[in-house]
């Protein structure tokens, strides 16, 4: 597996359970997030306020470019 850090947007989510607070996310089994989250058994959720939907948007064509190499 590649070492690099890895942003996406995800539309297919949502909440399965509020106690404990646990949300599900719906990928390919051909992404490099999908290899990411298998390995390692874990991902991190980060909400956008309404103020960075603009920023949150511009992600998605081009996520690939904003990976970075890690050492």
């Amino acid at each position: 597996m590649r070492r690099a850090t890895n942003i996406m947007t995800i539309a297919w989510g949502g909440i399965c359970c509020s106690q404990p607070p646990c949300v599900t996310i719906s990928l390919r089994k051909a992404t490099y997030t999908y290899e990411c989250i298998n390995k390692r058994n874990a991902y991190t959720v980060n909400i956008p306020s309404a103020a960075l939907v603009k920023e949150a948007d511009y992600v998605v064509p081009f996520r690939e470019e904003l990976s970075i190499s890690l050492p």
